[in-house]
């Protein structure tokens, strides 16, 4: 994520501040819509996974380190 794409999620968060406790469904929904606003680029490997029972995907960018990951 670029330091303009953070900036822009942040200003996301602070423009909708959350006044009562969502539903998770909700909460689903919310994360999805802003993570359509951050496409994945083209040369961006995506490989499906499942992490302790639950669906996951595995991102590895071009230069990325092998022995380093974000969770």
């Amino acid at each position: 994520m670029s330091q303009q794409q953070l900036e822009a999620l942040i200003q996301q968060l602070k423009a909708n501040p959350v006044l009562e406790q969502p539903s998770i469904e909700a909460v689903r929904a919310g994360f999805e819509q802003m993570g359509a606003m951050f496409p994945v680029p083209d040369d961006v490997k995506r490989e499906p996974v499942t992490a302790g029972g639950v669906k996951a995907e595995w991102l590895t960018a071009p230069g990325a380190a092998a022995d380093r990951a974000v969770l």
